[in-house]
């Protein structure tokens, strides 16, 4: 993962290779990394400008959500995501093999990868520009499975890149997800949102439009994504 700013390329991420070499060294741009309410990493990109990273897995679904924003100060920025995939349990390793599938499959704003047939169809949702660009990378160290005397490298497909024009990304999440609650502040109950509403298009509200538990979940979305 890495961002281009003003020409340059700035690395956000950093991998530890075989036999022990660490790259790209970020350790002086890394400016906090917190676990609370979930992983969060503060990377410096230019002075006085951070980049937040933030991950989160929902344990009943599985689903992971990324996402990247900036704290105070923003700038123009392309950022560059590649996702690495396996297909293997936890007890295993993966490594580079001619029976992966790096073929994609794209729908609006989701791209779907199967890497290997009996295993599930990986699907990505986003507000970002996939590019496909299938590779390997190689040769991926773990040092707690080298400490137990097990298989601690790894190989993991990426099968492209997904570009964000971050300076926009808090206005297009507020479009995408946020405009059309806020569509419906005054059409059933002033300044409310209906408590339901149906699952397939066009979503017909139902139930009663004075819920204070619905106007509160969109305030705490507006909150948790920085929109104010």
């Amino acid at each position: 993962m890495a961002s281009e700013a003003n020409g340059a390329r700035i690395p956000l991420t950093m991998q530890r290779y075989a036999p022990d070499v660490l790259f790209p060294d970020i350790r002086t741009k890394l400016l906090s990394f917190d676990t609370h309410p979930w992983p969060t990493w503060r990377v410096s990109v230019a002075e006085n400008v951070v980049l937040v990273a933030e991950t989160f897995v929902a344990k009943d679904t599985a689903d992971t959500v990324l996402r990247w924003r900036f704290e105070g100060q923003t700038m123009p920025v392309h950022l560059k995501v590649r996702p690495l995939l396996s297909g293997r349990d936890y007890h295993a390793t993966h490594h580079e093999n001619p029976a992966l599938s790096f073929d994609a499959s794209a729908d609006g704003g989701r791209v779907h990868w199967q890497p290997y047939a009996d295993l599930p169809v990986i699907e990505a949702s986003t507000n970002g520009h996939y590019e496909h660009s299938p590779d390997w990378y190689r040769n991926f160290c773990y040092t707690r499975e080298r400490e137990r005397g097990m298989d601690f490298t790894e190989d993991l497909a990426t099968p492209g890149v997904f570009t964000f024009q971050l300076a926009h990304g808090e206005a297009d999440v507020r479009e995408r997800f946020l405009a059309p609650l806020n569509a419906h502040l005054d059409r059933f109950g002033l300044d409310h949102l209906c408590e339901v509403a149906d699952g397939d298009a066009p979503h017909t509200p139902g139930g009663t439009p004075f819920q204070a538990w619905s106007l509160a979940e969109l305030l705490r979305i507006e909150k948790l994504i920085g929109v104010s």
